[in-house]
């Protein structure tokens, strides 16, 4: 029944907007999604609902929200009422709300209803299928090992329970290794590790994984160094090889049948304990039991060779036999093997004798034939020997010092040892060295020898005289004397044993001093003089000693040479007469005249009376010079020495410093 109505205007509007539409999922994938709608119908005159239609089905996960309002289409356009009621048709597997937003509840199926307001007759229905999204996979077995070529079947649970899509598709991450098939059957294709993966087809975020460890037994077993036999004590360590090389476990376990005999350790080290024999296994540890055997003889091994010595000299064309001991006594094998390293200078017999062939060095090499290789090596000098020595002087006479070359002569020169040795009898006299080089030491007579090396009957002799000459002169005595004078100086020779001490005397100056041939030295007249002295068997040695001739002083002189000897010690001193402790002037002059036995102190004061008068021109050394209240004794040369003053005391000051000469008085 139609019922009209005049509307002005009627406006609907219809305005969804919706974050997600409906999801219909297939094989845990989502294959579409409606966005939200707005319907807007302006109409001026009712009309009533003839349809309403939805999609038929819808699928969702559990948990997820859905909108069915874009999927709805109510008929006509220009119906008067489009709005409708939601209904599900079991809740608890899903819920619809007013807005027609559908939640997924648990896995299951329902029906949603969307019936018009307007006429409930008119309805549309949505089939909707809520499963469950698979949340983790887990595998059997997190790790295996397995053996190449074995196979071993995974399986892989999904969780949840509940979950609708549980198919996973197997993965393996290097196929060398391990290959799956998509049942979960691992298969071990080569030595290696890999990752299995099982994921879930539903979301493939979600797997499970397995480690797998891919072993490689052992095919084969054999020892490369087996020896044949070991001496009692002797080790060695066996070498296996294992094939395939890229087998996982390549440990080996040793036996021995017999370990009173020969023992064998976890490591292959075989030790050899007593004479006997027995079997040593080694066997594969892991699990493919493969071994390998060999016959192990265990002997008294030789330990030592001992020689009577290590080498020998032996004369051309001359025969000698080896002394070869064997340790211990009980050795198993005491054969001995012998070889000669050139059989050109000496040959070796299988008894140990050596025939010297021709002049050379070789080895004769000693060897156990046991298998305990020792060796030992003996050394052959073939000799050719000396037939004469010669020196070419056999007779040297040197001076001390001297050096010269003893020449000698080795026949034939052919000879194994060509070099000799020189010994003197009297090394003080002549030593010399192993060149044939003589030092002349000492005065006297000795002989040198000279020895061959190669053979010490030989030799030649030669005597040596040493002279010993003047090697220094020391000349020595008075170095002053007086005019008319004699003296003697000394010339000492060295060394003291010298054969010639014969010396040759010489003056620079006649005039001034002679010299006679023994020495003796004469003052002829003041001067200086060089007197030198000569060896007559080598003029190369000299000795000099330079002579002064003094001439004989007037006691005048002497007067002065003393007064000059207390300038600068006697003090002055009024009314002195002491020249250690103090004098003045005319104290001085009395005191120095007394000690030449002159008494001049009754005239102390009045000295212009004693003696007698001089002119000033005619003063000599000694005289006694007076000035006016002051007296002193001429020194020569326009000089006077005598007690000044306080401050200065007794000084040598020339003539003119006391001013007016009153008269000088000679008394000497």
């Amino acid at each position: 029944m139609k019922i009209l109505k005049k509307i002005v205007t009627l406006v609907l509007i219809a305005s969804l907007t919706m974050s997600t539409g409906i999801s219909a999922f297939a094989d845990g994938e989502e294959k579409y999604t409606e966005n939200s709608v707005a319907v807007v119908q302006n109409e001026t005159e009712g009309q009533s609902v003839t349809a309403v239609k939805m999609k038929s089905v819808a699928y969702m996960k559990v948990g997820a929200v859905a909108e069915m309002l874009p999927t709805l289409t109510v008929s006509p356009d220009n119906a008067t009422n489009k709005a409708v009621e939601w209904e599900s048709s079991n809740e608890n597997i899903a819920v619809v709300d007013e807005n027609g937003i559908v939640e997924a509840k648990q896995t299951g199926r329902c029906v949603i209803v969307a019936r018009s307001k307007d006429n409930v007759s008119k309805q549309a229905t949505c089939s909707v299928v809520v499963s469950q999204s698979v949340e983790s996979v887990a595998l059997s077995s997190k790790s295996v090992v397995i053996n190449n070529g074995e196979s071993r079947k995974l399986t892989a649970t999904v969780m949840p329970a509940n979950a609708s899509e549980k198919c996973v598709t197997w993965q393996s991450s290097n196929n060398n290794v391990a290959s799956v098939s998509a049942t979960g059957v691992v298969t071990a294709k080569g030595a290696g590790t890999c990752v299995i993966k099982a994921v879930s087809t539903d979301n493939a975020e979600k797997f499970g994984y397995c480690s797998v460890m891919v072993t490689q037994k052992a095919t084969g077993l054999a020892v490369v160094n087996a020896p044949e036999q070991l001496g009692v004590g002797e080790k060695t360590t066996l070498n296996t090889i294992i094939t395939p090389s890229y087998a996982t476990t390549k440990s080996v376990k040793y036996t021995s049948s017999n370990n009173s005999v020969a023992t064998v350790s976890a490591r292959g080290v075989v030790t050899a304990v007593k004479k006997g024999q027995c079997k040593i296994t080694a066997t594969t540890t892991d699990g493919s039991n493969i071994s390998t055997t060999f016959d192990l003889k265990v002997i008294i091994p030789m330990q030592d060779i001992t020689l009577s010595d290590e080498s020998r000299n032996i004369i051309e064309g001359t025969s000698s036999k080896l002394k070869a001991t064997v340790t211990p006594s009980n050795a198993t094998k005491k054969a001995l093997t012998y070889l000669s390293s050139n059989t050109n200078i000496a040959t070796v017999s299988a008894d140990g004798t050596i025939l010297a062939r021709n002049k050379g060095i070789c080895k004769i090499y000693i060897s156990s034939n046991d298998g305990s290789n020792i060796r030992k090596c003996y050394v052959v000098n073939v000799i050719r020997p000396v037939e004469s020595v010669a020196l070419e002087n056999n007779d040297i006479t040197l001076n001390a010092e001297d050096t010269c070359l003893l020449k000698a002569s080795v026949l034939p020169i052919s000879a194994t040892d060509t070099t000799v040795t020189y010994i003197s009898s009297d090394t003080s006299v002549a030593s010399v060295d192993e060149n044939g080089i003589v030092t002349a030491t000492g005065k006297g007579n000795c002989t040198i020898t000279c020895l061959a090396n190669g053979d010490s009957e030989k030799y030649d002799v030669c005597s040596v005289t040493v002279k010993q000459p003047v090697k220094g002169l020391k000349l020595i005595g008075n170095e002053t004397i007086k005019e008319g004078e004699t003296t003697i100086l000394t010339a000492t020779v060295s060394p003291m044993n010298a054969d010639n001490k014969e010396l040759t005397w010489k003056s620079s100056d006649t005039s001034v001093a002679t010299v006679d041939k023994k020495g003796n030295i004469k003052g002829v007249s003041a001067g200086t003089v060089t007197i030198t002295c000569t060896a007559k068997e080598n003029n190369k040695f000299t000795a000099s000693l330079t002579i002064t001739v003094k001439p004989v002083k007037t006691k005048g002189e002497l007067i002065v040479d003393y007064a000059s000897k207390w300038v600068g010690v006697t003090p002055y001193v009024w009314g002195g007469t002491s020249l250690t402790y103090g004098a003045d002037c005319s104290g001085f002059v009395c005191s120095v005249y007394q000690n030449f036995g002159y008494n001049l102190w009754y005239a102390r004061t009045n000295l212009d009376m004693v003696g007698k008068a001089v002119s000033l021109s005619e003063a000599k050394p000694g005289d006694i010079v007076l000035f006016p209240g002051h007296v002193a004794i001429y020194a020569g040369n326009g000089y006077i020495t005598h007690a000044m003053n306080e401050s200065l005391g007794v000084r040598t000051t020339p003539l003119s410093w006391g001013g007016y000469v009153r008269c000088i008085r000679r008394v000497v």
